[in-house]
């Protein structure tokens, strides 16, 4: 299968324990995560063993910024009008035209704040029952990885993290001993993070807060400084796909995306909500959907009624009849079969 293009939603990192969209504006409304169950969350409870900690990790995170960086900031009325506005994401609402510069920061901050307690080493060492990542660098990789470096699958992702080829990065090293795997793949620009990616982000080792007893933690440093220069490179906020038309940066990532879609046989698209400006910027040429020698691929898994209607709408007019509610593994396992043998 060569000419793969997966393009990652926040729903594609929800097994791996990241927030989704959905949650990342929970959080920031209510002040902290609101531990309950749903679609995305981990079958085994110790999974999540550490969330009581996250809250006064994130408010101090909120500490430092209205105490360092803007003493003037208003929170609570950030709060009042991202829950009154009606986004569906802290990405729509800071797409406005009608964010300030001030609004814009802290939103870019908070961002990096909560992916900085996520994405961490201990995340990647741990079972997952939707291991997706691990599944397809096994199938592609095992017995050819030459073959995988020639025909590296391109990777549009809509996360800010770096979890997917930080894995990548580790299988390489750890399991088919490539020295440096880093290097090799920043030269082959196989990963396009549309909205920017936060570099360097402090590990949660040194973040993490410890329960020495029932209601006490003792609170290790946070590396606030580290977590808002990160938030400066939160950028391509999706309100520039108009307002920025002559700007050669958001130009040049733009063409390189519809590159890529161009040239795609097979896209596989895992934990994505198919917003309408998302979808603006993967095919703004609408003839690439309608081409029938590529295979588009989806699971609906995790998204709401209405949205898995238009979908089915859409495959009527593509004339497919796909099984699209599963999770990311039972995805590939269905659309990538296992190659059994080298």
């Amino acid at each position: 299968m060569k000419n793969d293009v997966f393009i990652l939603g926040a729903g594609s990192s929800a097994s791996y324990g990241f927030p989704t969209g959905e949650q990342l504006k929970k959080i920031i409304i209510n002040d902290g995560i609101e531990i309950h169950p749903d679609v995305y969350r981990h079958e085994d409870p110790k999974f999540y063993e550490d969330d009581d900690n996250f809250n006064s990790y994130y408010n101090s995170c909120i500490e430092y910024f209205t105490k360092k960086i803007n003493p003037n900031f208003d929170k609570e009325k950030f709060k009042k009008d991202f829950r009154t506005a009606g986004s569906f994401t802290i990405d729509t609402y800071l797409s406005s035209p009608h964010r300030s510069d001030e609004e814009k920061e802290f939103g870019k901050y908070i961002v990096s704040s909560i992916i900085s307690y996520y994405e961490d080493l201990d995340r990647m060492e741990m079972d997952h029952t939707d291991n997706w990542i691990d599944y397809y660098f096994n199938r592609k990789i095992s017995f050819q990885t030459k073959d995988f470096f020639e025909n590296l699958p391109k990777v549009i992702s809509f996360n800010y993290d770096s979890f997917f080829e930080n894995k990548l990065i580790h299988h390489l090293e750890k399991e088919h001993g490539i020295k440096d795997a880093k290097s090799v793949l920043n030269t082959r620009d196989f990963i396009t993070h549309v909205y920017g990616k936060l570099n360097n982000q402090p590990y949660r080792q040194s973040n993490k807060q410890i329960l020495t007893q029932p209601g006490a933690y003792v609170q290790q440093e946070i590396d606030f400084k580290t977590i808002y220069d990160n938030s400066k490179q939160v950028g391509f906020i999706r309100g520039n796909i108009d307002s920025n038309n002559n700007n050669p940066f958001y130009l040049a990532k733009l063409s390189r995306i519809h590159e890529i879609i161009k040239e795609a046989d097979n896209i596989f698209i895992l934990g994505y909500g198919f917003d309408m400006y998302n979808n603006k910027i993967l095919f703004q040429d609408q003839r690439l959907l309608e081409d029938t020698t590529k295979r588009i691929m989806y699971t609906s898994y995790g998204l709401e009624n209405t949205l898995i209607e238009d979908l089915n709408r859409f495959d009527a007019i593509k004339n497919t009849n796909q099984v699209k509610n599963e999770k990311c593994l039972e995805f590939l396992r269905r659309t990538m079969p296992h190659q059994l043998f080298p």
